[in-house]
C-alpha cells in the first residue's frame, strides 16, 4: 500500500450480541467499502479479539482487522446490567456520578490513521479528524426509559463527541435537523449519509434451511415478525395487545419475535400471559444472520410498531426481504418507507390491529406492497453509503477530491 494513500480507521470494538442496529451499521459499511474498494483509501477495523467472527466476512482480508483487548466503553443501557437487572442498575445509578468522557489510549494513533470513523455511540476523544454518528438522542424524547445518570453520561459524552468530530453524520434529515435543534452545531459540520439494508449480506438461506429453520424454533405455518430487542420503546406491549383484539375478533395473528432479551421481556411474557396469548407467541431471541433472513422469508407480514425510531433497519429490511410491512408513523419511519407500507400511531391499538388485520387478510396488498418495497428500497446500497463516506474521509483528510465526490456531498438527501 502506497504510503500516499489515505489511512482510515473504523472503530469496530462492538460485542458480538446485544447491540443489534448499531453492529449491522458497522457490517453494512464494511460490506459496502469492501465492495467499492477505493484505491486510494486503505480501511482498518478496530475490535475485539473474541468479536472477530461477525465482522470477518464483510471486509477484504483477515489483516484489516485490529485488535484491542480493552473492553469499549459502555453506552448505558446496552450493558448487560442494564438489560437483566434494572432495579440494580436504578440503584447502582442513583449513587455513581457520570464517568468522564472516555480518551483514546494510544492504540488508535499507533494505526497512524488520516481519519477515525466512529459508526456507534460510543466513541472517545482523540486528536485524529473523526467521523461521529450518534444515530439518535433518544435519551431527550423518552427520558422515562432512562436514569438520571444514564440521560447525563449520554448528554456528556453525545456533545463531546459531536464537538470534537470533524464530521457528524445522520442517517435522515429528520436525525441532522434533531441534532441541529438540541445541540446547536454548524449546519455545515451536519451531513446525512444514508443507510441501506444489511439482509442481503448474510448467506441465503436454501430450502432445507428453511425447514430446518421452521423446526429449530418450532414457528407456525403463517406468523407476523417482529425483530427487535424488548426494550420498551420498541412497544411490544402494545402490539400484543392489537394482536389479543384481533383474536377477540376472530383473526389470530401468530407472532414470532426475535432479538436479545432485556429485562422488560419478563414483563412482556406476564402479558402476553394475562391475555391467554402464549401459542400465539413465539420468542426466539437472538438469531444468527442466516437464521434472521430465513425468518423474514417466511415472515407472512412485518410489523414494527417502535415508539421512536431515526433511522428503522427492520424497516430496511423487510422492504429489501420483500415482506409487507405495517410500521409506526414516528420520527423518520414514514419517509423511509415512502409509499411501500401501511403507517399507524404506535399509540393507538386500534390503529395498530387496523393496519394488522390488513396485511393478514389482504393478499392483494401485501403483493402491492412489496412491489412499492422494491422500487422504494432500490435506491439504498452500502455501496451509495460506502462511497459518500470516502468522500467525506478525502475531503476531511485535505485529499483532493473529484467531481463525483462533489456530487455526492451536494446531493439533497434521499430520505
Amino acid at each position: 500500500m502506497p504510503a500516499s494513500n489515505l489511512r482510515v480507521v473504523v472503530d469496530a470494538r462492538i460485542p458480538a450480541q446485544g447491540w443489534g442496529g448499531v453492529q449491522q451499521v458497522a457490517i453494512g459499511l464494511a460490506s459496502g467499502l469492501t465492495t467499492i474498494a477505493p484505491p486510494d483509501i486503505e480501511v482498518l477495523y478496530t475490535c475485539y479479539p473474541e468479536a472477530r467472527e461477525w465482522l470477518l466476512p464483510y471486509v477484504g482480508s483477515a489483516g484489516q482487522l485490529k485488535f484491542v483487548p480493552a473492553p469499549a466503553p459502555s453506552v448505558p443501557g446496552k450493558s448487560w446490567l442494564g438489560r437483566k437487572l434494572p432495579a440494580a442498575r436504578r440503584a447502582y445509578h442513583a449513587v455513581m456520578p457520570a464517568p468522564p468522557v472516555p480518551a483514546s489510549d494510544g492504540t488508535l494513533e499507533a494505526l497512524q490513521p488520516d481519519v477515525v470513523h466512529f459508526p456507534h455511540q460510543s466513541a472517545f476523544l482523540t486528536k485524529v479528524p473523526s467521523v461521529y454518528q450518534p444515530h439518535d438522542l433518544q435519551h431527550l424524547h423518552l427520558p422515562q426509559f432512562f436514569t438520571r445518570r444514564e440521560i447525563a453520561i449520554r448528554e456528556t459524552w453525545y456533545r463531546a463527541f459531536c464537538n470534537q468530530a470533524a464530521l457528524v453524520a445522520m442517517a435522515t434529515t429528520w436525525g441532522r435537523d434533531d441534532i441541529l435543534r438540541a445541540y446547536r452545531l454548524p449546519p455545515e459540520k451536519v451531513a446525512v449519509v444514508p443507510l441501506a439494508p444489511v439482509i442481503d449480506r448474510y448467506p441465503e438461506p436454501s430450502p432445507e434451511d428453511l425447514d430446518r429453520l421452521r423446526e429449530d424454533l418450532r414457528l407456525p405455518g403463517q406468523f407476523g415478525f417482529y425483530p427487535a430487542q424488548t426494550w420498551p420503546h420498541k412497544n411490544h406491549e402494545r402490539l400484543l395487545r392489537a394482536v389479543a383484539k384481533l383474536r377477540a375478533e376472530g383473526v389470530v395473528v401468530p407472532l414470532v419475535f426475535s432479538g436479545a432479551a432485556t429485562s422488560y421481556r419478563s414483563h412482556l411474557e406476564r402479558v402476553v400471559a394475562d391475555m391467554g396469548l402464549g401459542e400465539q407467541v413465539r420468542w426466539v431471541g437472538f438469531v444468527s444472520p442466516s437464521q434472521l433472513r430465513g425468518l423474514y422469508r417466511l415472515a407472512c407480514c412485518v410489523v414494527v410498531p417502535t415508539l421512536f425510531e431515526s433511522a428503522s433497519q427492520p424497516v430496511f429490511e423487510a422492504l429489501s426481504a420483500g415482506v409487507a410491512i405495517a410500521c409506526s408513523n414516528v420520527n423518520a419511519t414514514p419517509r423511509q418507507v415512502g409509499d411501500a407500507a401501511l403507517i399507524f400511531d404506535p399509540y393507538s391499538i386500534d390503529e395498530m390491529a387496523g393496519a394488522i388485520k390488513r396485511l393478514w387478510t389482504e393478499p392483494k396488498l401485501r403483493e402491492e406492497l412489496v412491489a412499492r418495497g422494491r422500487r422504494r428500497i432500490a435506491r439504498f446500497t452500502w455501496e451509495r453509503t460506502a462511497r459518500h463516506f470516502a468522500a467525506y474521509y478525502r475531503q476531511l483528510a485535505g485529499r483532493e477530491i473529484s467531481d463525483e465526490d462533489r456530487a455526492v456531498i451536494a446531493a439533497e438527501p434521499i430520505i
